[in-house]
Formats: C-alpha cells, sequence, structure tokens
C-alpha cells in the first residue's frame, strides 16, 4: 500500500507522508476519493478539490497503530477466501467508506 500511496504522490494526486518517531504513513489527498474512483473507472470526467471544510476523514487516511484490528474473513468465491483487518469499532460511517472504495475497483 505505501507503494501505491508513493506512485499516488508521484503523479499529483495528493502527498504520501511517511511515518516517522511513532506516527503512522497516510495519504494526505489533494483531490476527493470518490472522484479519484469515478475518473479511474471512467465515469467521471473530473477531479474534485478536497473541500477546505471536509471531514478529516476525507482529506487524510491512516491507520492509528495503536487501534485494535480485528482480522474477519470473508468467502468471496467458492475458492477464494479473502481477509480484511478492520478497526474493532468500525463504525457506519466507515462502513459506506469502505463500500464506497470498493466499488471504485470495478473496472
Amino acid at each position: 500500500m505505501v507503494q501505491v500511496f508513493k506512485q499516488l504522490g508521484d503523479i499529483g494526486v495528493g502527498r504520501f507522508i511517511p511515518g516517522r518517531h511513532g506516527y503512522v504513513s497516510r495519504m494526505e489527498w489533494k483531490f476527493s476519493i470518490r472522484s479519484l474512483g469515478e475518473v479511474a473507472q471512467g465515469r467521471g470526467k473530473r477531479l474534485n478539490d478536497v473541500a477546505a471544510d471536509a471531514d478529516m476523514d476525507d482529506a487524510v487516511s491512516s491507520t492509528d497503530s495503536k487501534e485494535q484490528l480485528v482480522e474477519h474473513e470473508f468467502l468471496l468465491r467458492a475458492n477464494l477466501k479473502v481477509k480484511l483487518s478492520l478497526p474493532s469499532d468500525l463504525n457506519q460511517k466507515e462502513v459506506d467508506r469502505l463500500s464506497a472504495f470498493l466499488s471504485t475497483l470495478l473496472i
């Protein structure tokens, strides 16, 4: 994931901030993640800036290393099981964001 964030930083869609001194690596987005996904899928033609008053969740993505993660297994196909590590206190807003992200993966 770090490599992907570095490449995204290199093409100018955001700034990769490497974790140092106990801080985690993170991505500071220049454009709305939703608009990035739509353009990548060919459903959008324009990248939208991250709103100045956007919730920090929309501007910066990171993982707090102190957060309790729970590993979930999901049988995606008859012969394919995938694993997700998610916060133990996952909330509805995060589920909605994850769902929106997954929908950007369709080509």
